[in-house]
């Protein structure tokens, strides 16, 4: 992918991180909207306009747990031998 390295193939590790990440992504993109919606209306003024809300905000949100699990994919591809630890301190930059 994103290297210097050899081509080699994709990491199971790899996969479930992303996989994690679409899964996420996913239910909260159409599952969490009308919930999220119908929690708010009373600040946004009714049910339809807290659902858009919901739709526009939740994913800007999401992109806080989505983005490091994006970056955990890479880096077990690109560096199969880093220990949780080395994997941690990445995510921390």
């Amino acid at each position: 992918l994103f290297g210097s390295a050899v081509q080699s193939s994709v990491p199971m590790g790899a996969y479930g991180a992303w996989l994690t990440r679409d899964f996420l992504s996913m239910g909260v993109f159409f599952t969490a909207p009308p919930i999220v919606g119908d929690m708010i209306k009373e600040y946004t003024g009714s049910a339809q306009s807290g659902y858009y809300a919901a739709q526009i905000g939740l994913p800007l949100i999401l992109q806080f747990v989505t983005c490091p699990l994006h970056l955990l994919g890479y880096d077990i591809y690109n560096n199969p031998n880093n220990s949780i630890r080395q994997r941690i301190q990445f995510l921390g930059k």
